[in-house]
């Protein structure tokens, strides 16, 4: 049996304008497909910090929910994702590094949920 599968997948952030730059100077990450079980832990994150269908009110949000958040950014943003095109004023900056940056959470959660989204069963794989 065949079946169409890959691990990875290119990514371009809309974070800050990012997709309207042009290709020489985006950010572009390679997103890795999360296993099983990290999967259940970025969906049991999600529900923890109030997330909805990939959106979340931070006007709303309690510090609770931003350390569940947090927790989750740190611990598998650098497992599934290479990134490039993202420079500081010492030069590259590191997927590390933007986990744990303020100014780069919106970055972040873009990630995060885009990651949810490439590993989320489909229902053309429930038909295989």
């Amino acid at each position: 049996m065949k079946i169409k599968f890959s691990l990875k997948r290119d990514f371009v952030p809309e974070f800050n304008g990012n997709r309207e730059l042009p290709e020489a100077d985006q950010i572009k990450c390679v997103l890795t497909t999360l296993d099983n079980f990290d999967l259940l832990e970025l969906g049991d994150a999600f529900t923890r910090a109030g997330m909805t269908d990939g959106e979340l009110d931070t006007s709303k949000i309690t510090t609770e929910q931003a350390r569940v958040l947090l927790d989750a950014t740190v611990t598998i943003i650098p497992k599934y994702t290479e990134m490039t095109g993202l420079e500081g004023d010492d030069g590259p900056l590191t997927v590390e590094q933007v986990v744990r940056f303020p100014d780069f959470q919106v970055l972040a959660t873009e990630l995060l949920v885009e990651l949810a989204k490439i590993s989320a069963p489909t229902e053309a794989d429930r038909k295989n």
